[in-house]
Formats: C-alpha cells, structure tokens, sequence
C-alpha cells in the first residue's frame, strides 16, 4: 500500500487562487457569484448571507466578508444560481477582481473595493465586487477644522480597503489583480 498523498483538486480555478489551507469558510449567498476572486459582502437585506459588494452609501451591501473561491455557475447550462454556498477568505494571497476601468496600480498600491464592470464568461456584467486603486479623499481645512464630511468619507474609503497590489497593472486592463488581503473592521460612520 502506498503512503504517498496525490493532489486530486485538480486544476486551479482562474480567480480567487489562493495558496494557503485551511482558511477558507463558507457562506451562503442570494445572489450569482460569477466565480472566484469576487469581492463579497454582507447582504443587508437577508442577515447573514452574501452578496457581490455594492456600493451604493452606508445602507448598502458594503460589509466586507472576504474573496470569494468559487462561484454559483451551473456548468451544463451555462448559468448562474442565486443562491447556493461559497468559499470565502479574508487572509493571504489571492487573486481579486479588477474592475474593467481600472486605474494605473504599482506594487503595493492599497486597492479598495468598489462596484464596477467585471468580465466574465466573455460577458461584461455591471455591478459585480471588484476591486481598483483607493484614491482616498483629500482633507481639507475650512476656518482651521477639517470638515466632519470629509473625515465620514475617508472613514468610509479605509472601511473598504481590501488588500495590497502585489503587481503592477497598466489602467483599463481588468482581468484580476494578486493582491495581499489586509480586511480590517474599519469604523464605518452612520452618514457619509
């Protein structure tokens, strides 16, 4: 009898590649999940599922769970379920989404999580969880304070940090960036 173990996960999915074991947890979703690499947050209209990130003010589906593994496609016909389970990390290298416009990112850029067009199957699908260059909100002062907008939307901005760029991406490439997950519990103000 041999004692030698064979890796039988076979080949690696294109997005959401991830390297470490043991980290993953699953959740369930009531949307489609194109696959992995997926930005996916708290949906807050059913507590305790997940949905594609959705950044549409603090209300909104915008709680960062993690980086979704797989996805909801049904292989044969060449669909997507609306619900169903999904392998999600918060920790590691991983490959993430980039959204389709996005902008120049070097090594070590902190990349934010945003809605945008994504590619998938081929089709371009609008507001899926993806990922581009945080370009965090300037303060300014107005009579010697910063205004208390400004610091809400700089607080929301480090609430959806996801990672690190782990490569350099020319603008308007798409496809997936390496990224270094970082998702922290940043203080999200009631109004922005």
């Amino acid at each position: 009898m041999s004692t030698t173990q064979e890796d039988i996960r076979g080949e690696e999915p294109t997005g959401g590649q991830y390297k470490e074991s043991n980290e993953a947890f699953t959740v369930d979703v009531k949307a489609a999940i194109y696959g992995g690499g997926n930005v996916i947050s708290l949906d807050d209209s059913n507590a305790g599922y997940g949905v594609p990130f959705n950044e549409a003010g603090v209300t909104a589906d915008e709680r960062i769970l993690g980086i979704s593994l797989d996805g909801t496609k049904k292989q044969l016909l060449n669909t997507y379920k609306t619900t169903g389970k999904i392998e999600v990390v918060r920790h590691g290298f991983v490959d993430v989404c980039l959204a389709n416009d996005n902008q120049d990112i070097v090594l070590g850029d902190w990349l934010r999580a945003e809605t945008d067009s994504i590619t998938y199957d081929l089709v371009t699908s609008a507001k899926i969880g993806a990922v581009d260059l945080l370009a965090a909100t300037a303060l300014t002062t107005t009579g010697g304070a910063t205004t208390h907008q400004e610091m809400a939307n700089l607080c929301l901005e480090l609430s959806e940090i996801v990672g690190m760029a782990m490569e350099a991406i020319a603008n308007t490439t798409g496809g997936y960036i390496k990224c270094f997950l970082t998702l922290m519990p940043f203080y999200r103000p009631a109004t922005a």
